[in-house]
């Protein structure tokens, strides 16, 4: 068995998530909030999705676990594994972020040799959710935006908020708009524009879930919704784990190979 790892974050801040990444904020005000509220990325959590479709009348739940730490380097690696539903038991993504970008792969237990997925083909959607792979690093933190701009800072319901807009190197999406708690400092909107500057998706998180651990503040309730197909895909944290050992070599093809096939052993750890 491997390193500790401390659970710091819900997931999709880097939720969950992600507002625009803390390092290349515009505004010295926004970069000490955000940065204030980074958790580590030391992390084991699980999460219920529900992808709503109306005019289908359809809903599809999917249980995943994911599976974070820092590599020697300092950069973030994470493991998403699928549980559930059955047709999609095993399925894993890896993200590994490098001095040259986020290196994104896929394994399944029918294909259990990674597959590393190109930018131009991350648009694709994730086992019938509204969340893409560009969207998951996003939502984790992983994707950062070259040219970034602070707005004037408004109000989303009652609560005051900072206003910056991202403009993506190499994505789908032409610039996003982050509107950020000034309490918590947690992204309670997102809007991502298609490059026909359309509004594409929208991503909220429930103020009443975000909840704090330690000095950080985590949302544990996030919805994705797509306005132009009308349907939704919403994001529950069911548990959080803090403290624990992670296997050795989880983060790296053999590893992911291996989670395929079983579910990572995960203990707790005792210690710093």
């Amino acid at each position: 068995m491997g390193r500790l790892c401390t659970l710091g974050s819900l997931g999709i801040a880097a939720l969950l998530w992600g507002a625009p990444a803390a390092s290349a904020t515009p505004d010295a005000e926004v970069k000490d909030c955000i940065e204030r509220n980074m958790p580590e990325p030391e992390n084991v959590r699980a999460v219920r999705i529900t992808r709503r479709d109306p005019r289908a009348g359809s809903k599809r739940i999917i249980i995943l676990k994911l599976y974070g730490q820092r590599a020697p380097d300092g950069g973030r690696e994470l493991l998403v594994r699928f549980l559930k539903p059955d047709d999609i038991r095993g399925a894993s993504i890896l993200l590994l972020e490098r001095e040259g970008g986020t290196e994104v792969y896929m394994a399944s237990p029918e294909l259990p040799k990674p597959q590393r997925i190109r930018s131009a083909d991350r648009a694709g959607l994730l086992f019938g959710t509204d969340v893409s792979f560009e969207d998951l690093e996003w939502l984790e933190g992983f994707r950062i935006g070259s040219a970034l701009d602070r707005k004037p800072d408004s109000k989303e319901g009652l609560h005051d908020v900072y206003v910056v807009e991202t403009r993506p190197d190499d994505s789908t999406y032409s610039r996003v708009i982050s509107y950020v708690d000034k309490e918590t400092c947690l992204p309670l909107r997102m809007d991502l524009f298609g490059a026909n500057g359309r509004l594409r998706k929208e991503v909220t998180t429930d103020r009443r879930a975000h909840v704090r651990h330690g000095e950080a503040w985590v949302a544990h309730d996030l919805l994705v919704r797509d306005v132009r197909d009308l349907t939704s895909t919403h994001f529950m944290t069911d548990t959080h784990q803090q403290n624990v050992l992670l296997p050795d070599g989880l983060f790296s093809a053999e590893g992911m190979a291996r989670a395929v096939r079983e579910d990572p052993v995960v203990r707790t750890g005792a210690g710093p």
